[in-house]
């Protein structure tokens, strides 16, 4: 995901190779710095170090964010499936 602060193995990979952890989601005013230290930070909270989507909630962010690549033409809203091949013997 390339999010290496809240996803863990993200976080190994960036530990391993001295790659900068920047969090970017705080819960309920803990210290995310403190906690990032060890492990990442997998739960939900309020966006920091955002720029304009500072103070969103992560799913609020989620839409926002959405919205704004999709007026620059960026991005646009998709699912995605992972379909896994079932091996059966």
């Amino acid at each position: 995901m390339a999010v290496p602060a809240h996803d863990q193995r993200d976080f190994e990979f960036a530990k391993k190779y001295n790659l900068e952890i920047k969090p970017v989601v705080q819960y309920n005013g803990e210290d995310v710095e403190k906690i990032i230290k060890t492990r990442a930070y997998v739960g939900t909270g309020i966006l920091i170090n955002s720029k304009e989507f500072n103070g969103l909630e992560v799913h609020a962010a989620q839409e926002k964010i959405t919205e704004y690549l999709s007026s620059k033409k960026l991005g646009r809203f998709a699912f995605n499936y992972k379909i896994r091949d079932w091996i059966i013997s």
